[in-house]
């Protein structure tokens, strides 16, 4: 009898391990351990892993926090410089435009803007004229005599550094279902110096801008199959034929130094607007 109840206590306590850890799978191990906790011969390792996990957690908390801690100090250091620039450079950029007085016309034509994009327009006889410009890469340094300088090392008044927006532009002239595209270049300081001294003696006119290329296309948008004509290799009578036909359509010489001085207060304020969004984005929390 008394083997028989030794039997069965056995087969209890075997049952009682394979429910605690084969009938019960989601607790897993450490589940099963806490269910043991309870009990007094499991009481020591239980306090002992609950005080090292505790442990743990801390350091790995403490750690967390001071990384992140300086991380923001970096970060608001540099944003507090990129601040204190911009307020500056900000200041700086609307004095000039102040100075700059009213703001630049083109005349003779309707101008449009988009971000980046300037859009003029007119009609001549029975033409419709659109001119296409982007400011984007368009600005470069160019030196401006002083006369009220004191005279520089070669004699001459010494230059001013100035920044000047030319941007290349395109000339649609809309006749009928045809279109005479002309891309054109503004010429820039260096390259007008060269050329005035390669020209012949006593010839005083200059063009400021060139043709680079010259195509026909039927339609609003000219497919790339369409032949383009480079400005290089044309023909001098040629060529100077088709810059009479932008002066009789009132892009000029003139024209070119109005949309210079357009483009290039234009760009300005949106340098300036750019500044300012920038500004927004570093105070914002």
């Amino acid at each position: 009898m008394a083997s028989f109840v030794s039997a069965r206590m056995a087969l209890r306590g075997a049952s009682f391990v394979a429910r605690t850890f084969i009938a019960r799978p989601e607790g897993g191990l450490l589940k099963s351990v806490g269910g043991f906790a309870g009990r007094s011969h499991f009481s020591g390792v239980s306090c002992l892993f609950g005080r090292y996990a505790g442990s743990l957690l801390k350091e790995i908390t403490s750690k967390s926090t001071c990384f992140a801690t300086q991380r923001r100090m970096v970060q608001t250091k540099s944003d507090t410089e990129m601040s204190d620039f911009l307020k500056e450079e900000i200041q700086a950029e609307k004095e000039s435009l102040k100075a700059t007085g009213k703001a630049v016309l083109v005349k003779g034509f309707d101008v449009e803007t988009n971000e980046a994009e300037v859009i003029l327009r007119r009609n001549f006889e029975n033409e419709k004229i659109k001119i296409l410009v982007n400011v984007n890469h368009a600005v470069d340094a160019e030196a401006e005599a002083d006369p009220e300088a004191p005279p520089g090392p070669e004699g001459g008044p010494q230059g001013m550094t100035k920044m000047v927006c030319k941007p290349n532009f395109s000339v649609e002239v809309q006749k009928g279902d045809y279109r005479l595209t002309f891309n054109c270049a503004i010429a820039r300081g260096d390259d007008m110096e060269e050329e005035m001294m390669q020209g012949q003696e006593g010839e005083q006119y200059q063009d400021l801008f060139n043709i680079e290329e010259f195509a026909i296309h039927k339609g609003d948008t000219m497919k790339d199959s369409v032949y383009v004509m480079s400005g290089e290799v044309m023909d001098g009578s040629f060529y100077d034929n088709l810059m009479n036909m932008l002066d009789e359509r009132g892009i000029n010489s003139e024209f070119v130094q109005q949309l210079t001085d357009f483009c290039t207060l234009y760009e300005q304020k949106l340098y300036v607007n750019l500044l300012e969004h920038l500004q927004d984005i570093v105070k914002s929390k």
